[in-house]
This record gives C-alpha cells, structure tokens and sequence, in this order.
C-alpha cells in the first residue's frame, strides 16, 4: 500500500506541476509545460537557470503582442490562416507514422549508403499463365552456374533463355542506399562480395544478384556536359559525323573556349544546355557504369575529359566538383538521407504499422447496416465512373458503413472513394473491389486522425500553435512597430539629428559577398576573383550562386582570427546545408567616419523600432497586469 500511494504521489506531482501557471496578463494564463516546451524547443547548449528567467520575461512579451493580435482577430486573417494550413500540410506526414520502425530504416539506410556495392543482376519476368515452375527451373541453372565460379554473364543469359523463358543479364555497375528497389537492395546488402543470393520472386518475376565488389561510398559530383546526340540505330555517316563535331568541340575547349557556352550552343541535353551544361549533382547508381567510370577518371576540378560514347552519344565531360563523405558532416549527411527516406515506398512499413495503431484510438468501426456483397457490387459498379452521380444513381447512399465517435462514413463516401482511385491511373492497378475496401478502411482512419492531429499528439498541437502565433506576432508587430517606424521619415531624422554621434563607421571595407553551392565551388571561384575575374563573368560561367556588394563593417562579418587586406578573401563559412559564403574585400576604411542619414538609415529605424516596441509593450501591461511566478521554476 505504502509503494501505491507514493506512485500517486508522484503521478499528482507530475500531472500539478506541468499543470501549474508561471504567467498571468490579465484574465489569461501560461502554464508550466507550455513554457517549458518553447523554452526546450529554442534554447541553446550552454544555457542557466538565469536563461530560463530571462525566457520568462520574453515569453510574457511575446504572450501580450499574440494576445493584442487576437484582439483584433489577426487569426482570421485569409493570409494568416493560408499560411497556417500550408504550414500543417508540409508538418503533418512525419506524425503519421511508427517512430521506432522509422528510426529503423533510417538508421539502416545511414549505413548501407557508406557503402557502394557493384552489382551483376539477372532476371526474368514472371509469366502471363501463372504457372512459374519453369521459370524457376531455368533460374535455378543460372544461380548454379554462378556458383561454380562461371562470370560470362552475357553467355550465361543467353544460353539459360528458352522458348517459354527469357533470361536478361543487367551490369547494373555500382549502386547504394535508394538506387534500387527496397525489395532487391535489402537482398544486395544482405551479400558480401563473391556472394551469389538464390533466386527470389517479386510481382515482377524471378531475380539473381551477385555482388562483384563493394567500395566506401564515392561522395557526391557535380559535371557539366556537352552531349552530341546520336538515334537509337545510327548508321556508320550518322556515328562519323557526331564524332567529328564531339572531336572539333573538344580542341576549341582546349585552346580555351568557354565550356558553359559550348553547351549552351551545341548540346543536345535538352535538360542541362541552358544551365551551361551544368547537370544536377548526384551520386553512385544515378548514370550507367560506362558514364560513371568517365567521370571517376577525372580526377581534378576543371578538368576535361576527351569525348566517349554511350548508348544516348559522343559525350565531353567537365568535372566542377566533389564532396567526399569525409567533407560532408554526419548530421548533414543524415538529414540529407531522412529526406529520401521520406519518398521512399519503404516508409510505407512504418505508416502500416501506424494505420493499425491508430484504428483503435480514433474508435473506428465498421457498422455492417450494409452487407459485404452489396458494398462489392456497388463498387464494381462504378469503377472508372466519373460521371455516375452517386446520390441519385444509388438510394443506399446515405446509409452508414462504418463510425467514429463523432463521424459517420457512408456509402456515398465508400463510392466516391472507389470513382477517385479508379480513375487515377497513377494508382489504380487493377485490384479487386475486396482490397479497395480494406484501402478505403485505412484511408478512412488515417485521414481522420490527420484532420484530427492536434487532438491525439500534443506535440503537433504544440508545433501549429507556436507557428499560428509566430504569424500573428509578425502581422501585429508590422501595424505597431516595424511598419511604423520605416515609414515615419520625420520621427527618424529627428532621432538621427539628436544623437549623430552613436552613427558612425566602425573599421569596413567595400567587398563582394558569395554565397555558393559547396566547398568545391568556392575555391575555384575564390581563385577566379583573386585572378581579377569580373563578377560579371564568374556570375555568366556559374548560374547559381548568389553574389551582393556593398560596404560593410568587417568587425561584423570577420572573426578577429582573420585580418582584412585589400584583394584578398575571407575564410570559408560552410553553412548547415553544406553551402559555402566568403568575401573579397575591394578596399578597407579606417573607423570614426560619419554615416550619412542614408548609410545610417538601418540603424536609426532599428533604434526607432525599440522606441516604438517598448511604448508599445508599456500600454499592453496596463491593459494586462502580468504576474510571473518565478518560484515555479525553482
């Protein structure tokens, strides 16, 4: 008894103390757990108890302006509740599936994408009688074959083909995490090299994978091209010709032609000629193992490759850069994988897993008012219907088929969810009007617990309320401070004239500002700068990066490691998403200098907005006493 009661104890301490308030304005309350959530969520490493007061101070600011905003009925605002909606459309999917079994296959995708692994792959498809035991036979002689050592694996496929059986061989090259489908990349990582996996059966057919070799993951490239096409079946005149023009654009790069421009003028690349030949950066198992081992052959930035052919044509190759795994930080890298995690049909495991958890905490049932077969023959009566109006074709509609607490679905909803799927040819597959019901099932429940989000997880809940009040607070401190003060020109003159003194120039430089794709681009930009490469001309030869100018105070841009001197750049800053910045500093300037009202325009309206928030902050707390409960800290 004495165990019990000190766990209810410990229970109403638990359940009080998040239940406490810490914050009072006026009539309305901040409790405990909510404080502590923004607190966690924002906070940084290294942060005091004395952090945490501050925090209770600004939250109470932050809860007057959101509770200014509500009184003008900010949160009815179309902009206001768009941006909302937008913002849960984009939030809501991670909360729709099993967290551990997600964690699972990130954690498993993280290592398998260390590792390349080259790939030797046959298969045959699975025949239209339904009867495979032949084409399991045939495979089986393949699969023997391997083993005994044989690796004329185009001979092999040839040979082991039959009337009835048709057996391809695939030099699939090197591949990775998420070149292949997850039902074969589980069979290849589940292999070491030399390693030959028994024939297995997918709705496709029957496959066989050898692992040749395998090789710590390569990084990511980025190239350009130019690519002289050729038709499917060229003739020997149509093979000479490209070659020639492929041969003749290779000397002009040579002697110095603009490789971008060459691309833009003569490549068939109707995806990359007008990004200067510049292709999308990508990894192992993107291009076929020919174009692969050409671009592994160039081994430097900027280098050239002389033209090969491929099946699509003559191609030249200019390499621009590589990241290496070791460059690229493990947390950039996993969140980089967690995004193609995210639209991979292998999430599909988790958000099973989740469908048949939430079933039961949203109380869905199925009410049988309706019988099976009479549901069945409704649906086949109008798959692929888009037209039939169901409230007047079927009188059945508006009879129940299933309810949650406060919801009834009905046959009306059971039919038009049969007319949507049917008529998508991107999902409708065929399948009978039994399994459409049990995918109308789980649509039904998962659809409901979206809707219903806020409800069953207290952390979305927590996430839309913090975002529907982050737009609030811009909204209302546009109307009280920041609107105001950049368009009130007289107030702002008049604060500029009464302390003259507090704007002026610290030390600063006039400069060029780059922000760049990666590490690899920067280097060879930076080299081009400080070889007195126009902006404009690096800005031609490399589209994407950003550049600014301007004069700035280096004190804010520059650590004190570094000392700025005229036509030299700055340190590289590599940003969280694996972007570079850095600058090239044109001219210095010594310090003490006097800013113009224009140069210290920033200044003065940043000054004027603090004037202007705390007047402001000064009537809300007449309006609404607060109260802070700091002992509820402690």
């Amino acid at each position: 008894m004495k165990y019990l009661c000190i766990g209810w104890i410990c229970v109403w301490l638990s359940y009080n103390g998040n239940a406490q308030t810490v914050i009072s304005y006026g009539k309305h309350k901040v409790q405990l757990n909510e404080l502590m959530q923004a607190y966690n969520k924002n906070r940084t490493q290294g942060d005091t108890d004395v952090s945490l007061k501050e925090y209770l101070r600004m939250y109470a600011d932050f809860k007057l302006k959101v509770q200014a905003a509500r009184e003008i009925r900010l949160d009815t605002l179309q902009s206001v509740r768009q941006d909302v909606q937008n913002f849960r459309s984009q939030m809501v999917e991670p909360y729709l599936m099993d967290k551990a079994s997600a964690n699972q296959l990130l954690e498993e995708a993280v290592l398998r994408s260390k590792t390349d692994k080259r790939i030797a792959y046959f298969f045959t498809p699975r025949p239209s009688g339904g009867d495979s035991t032949s084409s399991y036979a045939v495979m089986q002689k393949v699969y023997n074959a391997l083993v005994s050592g044989r690796n004329d694996f185009d001979n092999m496929a040839i040979h082991a083909t039959t009337q009835l059986v048709k057996v391809s061989f695939i030099d699939a090259g090197f591949v990775t995490a998420f070149s292949l489908p997850y039902a074969l990349e589980n069979v290849v990582y589940a292999l070491r090299p030399g390693e030959v996996s028994k024939p297995f059966s997918t709705s496709s057919g029957y496959h066989i994978i050898k692992v040749l070799e395998e090789r710590p993951h390569i990084g990511e490239w980025k190239i350009a091209q130019i690519l002289i096409a050729l038709p499917e079946s060229p003739d020997k005149q149509e093979v000479t010709l490209a070659l020639a023009k492929s041969d003749s654009l290779y000397q002009q790069i040579l002697q110095g032609a603009n490789f971008g421009q060459l691309a833009k003028q003569f490549s068939d690349d109707k995806f990359s000629f007008s990004t200067f030949g510049e292709l999308p950066a990508f990894s192992t198992g993107k291009f076929a193992p020919d174009f692969e081992t050409q671009v592994l052959q160039l081994t430097q930035d900027g280098m050239v490759s002389k033209p090969f052919r491929t099946a699509m044509g003559f191609h030249i190759l200019k390499r621009i850069s590589h990241v290496s795994m070791q460059e690229v930080k493990p947390e950039s890298w996993k969140q980089q994988i967690q995004e193609k995690l995210m639209k991979d049909n292998r999430m599909n495991i988790s958000r099973n897993i989740f469908n048949k958890q939430i079933e039961k905490s949203t109380g869905f049932r199925v009410t049988h008012t309706v019988k099976q077969d009479v549901l069945i023959a409704l649906a086949d009566s109008v798959k692929g219907k888009a037209s039939i109006s169901l409230s007047e074709s079927f009188p059945e509609s508006t009879k129940p088929v299933a309810r949650f607490k406060d919801r009834t679905i009905t046959v009306s909803d059971w039919l038009a969810f049969v007319q949507n799927y049917t008529t998508n040819f991107n999902l409708y597959k065929g399948e009978p009007s039994e399994l459409l019901w049990e995918k109308f099932k789980e649509t039904s429940v998962r659809n409901y617990y979206k809707d219903h989000l806020e409800k069953y997880n207290p952390d979305f809940q927590f996430q839309m309320q913090e975002f529907l009040e982050g737009n609030m607070l811009f909204e209302v401190m546009e109307r009280h401070v920041w609107g105001k003060a950049a368009t009130d020109s007289a107030s702002l003159e008049q604060l500029y004239a009464k302390q003259p003194e507090k704007y002026r120039w610290d030390a600063s430089a006039d400069m060029i500002l780059f922000h760049v794709t990666d590490l690899n681009e920067a280097k060879i930009i930076s080299q081009k700068i400080l070889n007195r490469i126009s902006r404009e001309v690096i800005e031609s030869e490399h589209p994407y990066i950003l550049t600014d100018s301007g004069r700035f105070e280096t004190d804010q841009l520059f650590d004190p490691t570094f000392t700025p001197a005229p036509h030299t750049v700055s340190p590289f800053k590599v940003q969280p998403d694996g972007t570079v910045t850095f600058v090239y500093i044109v001219r210095l300037h010594q310090g003490g200098e006097q800013k113009s009202f224009a140069e210290a325009r920033g200044l003065v309206i940043n000054d004027y907005q603090d004037i202007l928030e705390a007047q402001w902050l000064e009537a809300l707390r007449k309006k609404y006493p607060v109260r802070l409960y700091e002992s509820v800290l402690k």
